[in-house]
């Protein structure tokens, strides 16, 4: 089973001469509808400004996030694209002493990006019915430089609640203080099950947790800025100003594709409530 780890690559698997506009990619999870008008508007706006020099020009969009999810802006940052976000912080946390912890299937790119850098990797399968085991993570993070937590995991369409999860991410960081979790919630915005919440506002607080989004899915802003809450600040310059532009446009805005569509191809399922037990 594949998520979109390939999305990047994606382009030469379409048929010759085929309009991609016409095309819709059940295998890279793209929103059908594409952006919305005012972030078409922001990005050819931008052309006039295309042979200037930006200035600070992360600030807005980072701006515009924090006020969006209610954290200081310090604790935003940006990428281009969940590739580089996912990547990075996978080089930054894990070495050959500091193993990479992920789930059996997801989403790639930390896997990927460990295994080129000799990092060990500890895949946890999910269980029979396609739940991500936070039990058996729990139980062996000790040492793991990193954990990576994909909610609701792709490709399997589970999740997990929230008061199960912050409750997992608290017992990870008694066993194993060292270690880092990485939760992405790229998918966040299709989920509609009264447990289901974000990390955000405990990522600000918690020094060891970090929570990705991203403008790719919902906002049919695939080639747009990815944004990272996390307690540790960090300036990008990778995303151009367009991308920026349009990311600031859509986020106070609706989303662009109904719950509907998405639950055609992938439908959300919550594991009820199982909490991890401190080991004995």
């Amino acid at each position: 089973m594949s998520a979109r780890g390939l999305e990047g690559g994606r382009g030469e698997q379409r048929p010759a001469g085929s309009d991609v506009a016409d095309l819709i990619l059940l295998n890279s999870n793209e929103n059908p509808y594409g952006p919305a008008s005012n972030a078409i508007d922001a990005v050819m706006h931008m052309f006039g400004q295309a042979a200037r020099y930006p200035d600070a020009p992360e600030d807005e969009l980072r701006a515009t996030i924090a006020a969006h999810h209610k954290i200081p802006v310090e604790s935003v940052i940006l990428g281009c694209g969940s590739t580089e976000i996912l990547a990075f912080i996978t080089q930054a946390l894990t070495s050959p002493k500091r193993r990479l912890m992920t789930v059996a299937p997801t989403f790639e790119t930390p896997s990927d990006v460990a295994r080129r850098n000799g990092v060990p990797i500890e895949e946890i399968r999910v269980d029979g019915s396609l739940f991500i085991d936070l039990q058996a993570m729990y139980e062996m993070c000790r040492g793991a430089g990193l954990l990576f937590i994909c909610n609701p995991n792709n490709p399997t369409g589970t999740m997990h609640g929230i008061g199960d999860l912050l409750h997992f991410v608290g017992q990870v960081n008694a066993r194993s203080p060292e270690s880092h979790i990485l939760i992405d919630e790229a998918y966040f915005e299709y989920v509609d099950d009264p447990t289901y919440g974000t990390a955000i506002p405990a990522a600000v607080k918690n020094p060891r947790l970090i929570v990705s989004r991203t403008f790719s899915k919902v906002y049919g802003l695939a080639e747009s800025a990815r944004a990272t809450p996390s307690d540790t600040p960090r300036r990008s310059g990778s995303c151009n100003r367009g991308a920026r532009r349009a990311g600031s446009a859509r986020l106070p805005g609706p989303p662009r594709s109904p719950r509907s569509s998405f639950r055609t191809t992938w439908s959300v399922r919550r594991r009820s409530t199982r909490r991890c037990a401190p080991s004995r």
